[in-house]
């Protein structure tokens, strides 16, 4: 993974955030894996499973639109989301630049 968060919300939910940046065609961008866990459970699990209402949804998404979806659903607050879209956006930038680094010097 190249990018691995951890979150606690107020209500004790612990949300972990996974990222890989992917060659998509002609340009680079990320697969998000969001995974929760309430206090009472003892394993994370997906926000969004099979009797969720968004489900029909999640299915016909792209991995990286999937991800946000379930990032949403998970309970992370809109400020925390950006930050961590941000940071993404950072890392596929960043996977970019090397590259085009690397077809520069090959």
């Amino acid at each position: 993974m190249d990018f691995e968060r951890e979150i606690t919300l107020k209500t004790g939910r612990c949300v972990k955030v996974f990222a890989n940046a992917v060659q998509n065609h002609s340009r680079v961008a990320f697969e998000l894996i969001v995974l929760v866990k309430d206090p009472d459970e003892n394993t994370f699990y997906p926000p969004i499973g099979p009797n969720h209402s968004k489900y029909w949804q999640l299915k016909r998404l792209n991995a990286q639109l999937a991800g946000i979806l379930q990032l949403r659903h998970s309970g992370v607050s809109d400020r925390e989301m950006k930050q961590i879209l941000d940071e993404l956006n950072e890392m596929v930038a960043d996977n970019e630049a090397s590259h085009a680094a690397d077809l520069k010097y090959s």
